[in-house]
């Protein structure tokens, strides 16, 4: 494993105005620059250190992109001490017939990755998704389900981490072509995470030639369709959504949601209260759950791909 360099930081400060937690609370010790200086002290039990929603916004602020979200993320002890919700909490509501319709897995070219979010959560959206890639001409293939891994890795489990990620790593490694992700926190765990957690290991040649082929489901969504979005239609910029897909024909939301913690940070607020969306879409399985828990209709809250028209 290797472990990003948090000694580069060279506490100019840029990353103060885009944490959403020190925004919220305007303490030092709460700004990614102040859990730098705590970890340096061996201060890894502080509050702030837990709280931090590995949004990654610091590191996108950073001169010398010092990537803490990473390193905190990698590092079990340092996971946020939230109690373990059952899957049956989080799928309350749900229609679990809904995930049998989608196809079984295939080969093709792009290959989308069938994710807990895909399978459980939007499965409506996944068709959707996979019906105009196929009306756009293209042979989509389709992954078995499988877990990034991440939520393990954010309650510590790392070794169940591990077990997922080489199991995504075995799946993967079967495919051609592209490889289209709907969610932007596998995004960034399948292109950040993994290279770190393999580096100097026997995987690690795998890890990349995968990497090399990841890319963002929404960017091609864009790319091959953007007349099946709604009008009306507010996207909301999931921070592990990094490279924000360019010419957005609608407006979106940059403000982070707060992820896997209780709280809509006030950033996200003030940005929802400017102009308030009737539509909004969120590219993120955590920002999916968040929001659609969180705030009541309208905003209607989907994942983009529920809301395309087939």
């Amino acid at each position: 494993m290797k472990r990003p360099d948090l000694s580069l930081c060279s506490r100019c400060g840029r990353c103060l105005s885009v944490c959403p937690l020190y925004l919220e609370t305007r303490l030092e010790t709460y700004s990614p620059r102040g859990r730098i200086f705590l970890l340096e002290k061996g201060l890894k039990n502080h509050p702030s250190i837990r709280f931090c929603l590995r949004c990654g916004r610091c590191t996108m602020a950073c001169p010398n992109r010092v990537r803490l979200a990473e390193y905190l993320a990698l590092e079990p002890e340092l996971s946020p001490p939230f109690p373990v919700k059952t899957a049956g909490s989080f799928l309350k509501g749900r229609d679990p017939s809904s995930s049998r319709k989608i196809p079984a897995p295939r080969s093709g070219s792009p290959t989308l990755f069938l994710s807990c979010g895909a399978l459980y959560f939007y499965p409506e959206g996944t068709q959707k998704f996979i019906r105009r890639l196929q009306e756009s001409g293209l042979d989509p293939g389709l992954s078995p389900p499988l877990c990034c891994g991440l939520p393990f890795l954010t309650l510590g489990w790392t070794s169940l981490f591990r077990q997922k990620a080489l199991e995504t790593l075995k799946a993967l490694s079967d495919t051609r072509g592209p490889i289209l992700v709907l969610c932007a926190s596998c995004l960034w765990t399948l292109t950040d995470l993994y290279p770190l957690f393999f580096a100097g290991e026997p995987e690690e040649e795998t890890v990349h030639e995968i990497v090399s082929r990841v890319g963002d489901a929404l960017e091609s969504a864009l790319r091959h369709f953007p007349e099946a979005f709604p009008e009306g239609l507010v996207l909301h910029l999931s921070c592990h959504l990094r490279k924000n897909p360019r010419d957005i024909p609608f407006p979106t939301l940059s403000a982070c949601c707060g992820a896997h913690h209780p709280f809509l940070p006030r950033p996200f607020r003030e940005e929802l209260l400017r102009s308030p969306p009737y539509l909004l879409a969120t590219a993120c399985t955590a920002c999916y759950l968040k929001l659609k828990y969180s705030l009541s209709s309208p905003p209607d809250v989907r994942h983009w791909a529920e809301y395309l028209s087939v």
